[in-house]
């Protein structure tokens, strides 16, 4: 092995080690980030704390025997943690539409918990099942009915209107008929 390649295999040996290092620190960083988010809403809301865990993908799930969440921050991470706490809130550990309907209204109150209006709120919620839907048609996850999730939400504040955009056609009737 020549001077030169020993150097360029140290170089990118180094230079290996620093981005792993670097992306060990951003996922540290990022994983912190959601704890304290998550610590600060049950701290709100009077609960003991749940350890929130990244993992990789856009799916969140609640484990009540550990109070472990398992968050996926690919997605729209917020609102997942927002409702993964739901469950922890509630102690609804999932699998039913009920436990599922139970998470997100308690998701409305940690997003408020975090500073966001009560209309802000359940706009978001109500949107983001909406997208789910939109997104997953009718291979929802188990428990969920993401129509029926939304016009539950609109149920439990009549005084906050359809937040969809005009012409949104989804779940016109789950909706319509809340």
């Amino acid at each position: 092995m020549t001077a030169a390649s020993v150097a360029a295999a140290r170089l990118g040996l180094v230079t290996l080690a620093l981005v792993l290092t670097g992306c060990a620190s951003m996922r540290t960083s990022e994983q912190t980030r959601w704890q304290a988010l998550a610590d600060g809403a049950t701290t709100r809301l009077g609960a003991p704390p749940a350890h929130v865990t990244l993992v990789s993908g856009s799916l969140g799930r609640y484990h009540c025997e550990t109070r472990v969440l398992q968050l996926g921050a690919d997605g729209n991470a917020r609102w997942l943690l927002a409702h993964e706490l739901g469950h922890h809130l509630s102690r609804s550990c999932g699998g039913t539409l009920d436990s599922e309907m139970t998470a997100n209204a308690w998701a409305v109150r940690v997003l408020q918990a975090w500073g966001d209006t009560e209309a802000v709120a359940v706009r978001t919620t109500v949107l983001h099942l909406v997208y789910l839907k939109r997104l997953r048609g009718d291979r929802q996850a188990i428990g969920h009915n993401y129509c029926a999730e939304a016009a539950d939400i609109l149920r439990r504040y009549p005084e906050r209107g359809d937040p969809r955009n005009p012409g949104d056609e989804t779940c016109r009737a789950e909706l319509a008929g809340r």
